[in-house]
């Protein structure tokens, strides 16, 4: 089921505490434009709990397949990303008046953008540099038993060299 993009927790609270569905790959702008791109839709997973009147515990997975580039050989491939997440969404209000933790995040009125917090955490899922390891080790990049090819000839062979010379002469 295709899941909408604005849901208000304290309503979904009442009816279900269950959230199951997808978003398509062309509903995730921010994610496909950071060197990206979404493959098929992403299936999202959450339960929702309260903890007090102002904050309702988020948690559950993302799971998709996205498109990325290696960094060592600049080639595209395919990397699945599956995330668990545990967010404390809480009043905007409350915020105010208490200490929050990094991990709140802040409901404005009664709605919460879902689509925005799926976003944020396929994002923040993203590897740093994404590497394909099939991909290089068959071009030779890396190879295959995952060690680091170390080279024969001693850069410094040439500092060597020159220190002997000056000393000969």
């Amino acid at each position: 089921m295709a899941l909408p993009t604005i849901v208000v927790p304290k309503k979904l609270l009442k009816n279900k505490s269950a959230l199951q569905g997808f978003f398509d790959n062309h509903q995730l702008e921010r994610v496909n434009d950071a060197f990206c791109t979404v493959i098929g839709k992403v299936d999202v997973d959450i339960k929702l709990e309260s903890e007090d009147k102002d904050r309702i515990l988020l948690s559950g997975t993302v799971s998709c397949e996205l498109e990325l580039v290696c960094q060592r050989c600049l080639n595209s491939f395919s990397y699945p990303l599956e995330i668990g997440m545990q967010t404390m969404l809480v009043d905007e209000d409350s915020m105010i008046n208490k200490k929050t933790s990094f991990d709140d995040w802040p409901i404005l009125g009664d709605e919460l953008n879902l689509l925005n917090l799926i976003q944020d955490e396929i994002l923040l899922g993203l590897p740093t540099a994404p590497t394909c390891e099939t991909a290089c080790s068959e071009n030779g990049i890396m190879p295959s038993n995952g060690e680091i090819q170390r080279s024969e000839c001693n850069p410094f062979e040439v500092l060597r060299q020159l220190k002997k010379d000056i000393n000969n002469t």
